[in-house]
């Protein structure tokens, strides 16, 4: 494994999780980020979440970093996954 690149910021109000990323992403910081915000989807209460995305200083990410994210997206619908707002 490499170190990880790319570096977020992550917090959730009730149902809404709330992510900021910023510069180019590997697989490790994907794989970092997707599992807290699992972790959160997890220990919700509601059975339904939704998400803003604040990705207005991301460089990018490495094929594998995407499809890490493609993988956790499909988790997410599964468990209640509604709605995203996304700020670019």
């Amino acid at each position: 494994m490499f170190e990880q690149h790319g570096k977020f910021q992550l917090g959730h109000e009730q149902n809404i999780i709330i992510f900021i990323a910023e510069g180019a992403w590997n697989y490790e910081a994907s794989l970092n980020a997707t599992t807290q915000i699992q972790y959160i989807i997890d220990n919700m209460q509601a059975n339904k979440h939704a998400f803003i995305f604040d990705t207005q200083h991301l460089e990018g990410m490495t094929p594998d970093a995407y499809t890490t994210w493609s993988d956790a997206i499909t988790y997410w619908l599964a468990q209640g996954f509604k709605a995203v707002a996304r700020v670019t």
